[in-house]
């Protein structure tokens, strides 16, 4: 089918949906979660895949899908993909009861999705394509899942102490050291140091 539109440079679209630990979706409920997004993005009728992956520390599937119509052969839109997807997972994780996980659309206290109001800076583009080409976690991205959601406690606080966000970050195997005029991260097993 790609090959009766030429004008469509790239009628592969890509994307994975993955799942916390905490939950544990079926086959059946992975497959229909891969059928909601294509809808949630307008393929619904266009020819796909899904492959479920249980090799890494969270389950996931891939999509690949014909961005091309196998009967009208227009592209399908990937304007705005990013949001669809998100709202499509949290329109799941509502019907199944799943962990609640962010990104632009968010189930707000009254259980209902709304768009996400993040000050929070989003995953650099270095981050992202690696976690889009190489099926794996960025160090962004661990550190995001792993550190956030203390460090922001620690930050809201009267009081900012610099040891209690070391000792987030030694907990998740990192260390902040100077780095030139800033800062880097050392990954691996941290020597803790007595005070």
């Amino acid at each position: 089918m790609a090959l009766k539109n030429t004008r469509c440079k790239d009628p592969v679209y890509h994307f994975f949906l993955s799942w916390p630990e905490t939950d544990s979706p079926t086959v059946e409920q992975i497959f229909e979660s891969a059928r909601h997004s294509l809808k949630a993005l307008g393929m619904s009728d266009h020819q796909y895949v899904t492959a479920i992956h249980r090799d890494t520390d969270h389950l996931h599937c891939h999509v690949a899908a014909n961005r091309i119509h196998p009967v009208t052969y227009k592209v399908a839109d990937d304007a705005y993909d990013i949001s669809k997807l998100h709202k499509a997972s949290r329109e799941m994780e509502l019907k199944y009861g799943w962990t609640r996980t962010n990104g632009c659309h968010v189930i707000n206290e009254n259980n209902r999705i709304v768009r996400s109001c993040s000050k929070e800076k989003s995953m650099p583009d270095d981050a992202k394509k690696l976690e889009y080409y190489s099926d794996q976690e960025s160090l962004y991205g661990y550190a995001v899942r792993e550190c956030r959601p203390e460090i922001s406690e620690i930050l809201k606080a009267d009081s900012i102490y610099w040891e209690r966000i070391h000792a987030v970050l030694i907990r998740a195997g990192l260390e902040l050291k100077k780095k030139g005029a800033g800062l880097g991260f050392i990954i691996g097993p941290i020597q803790s140091k007595p005070h």
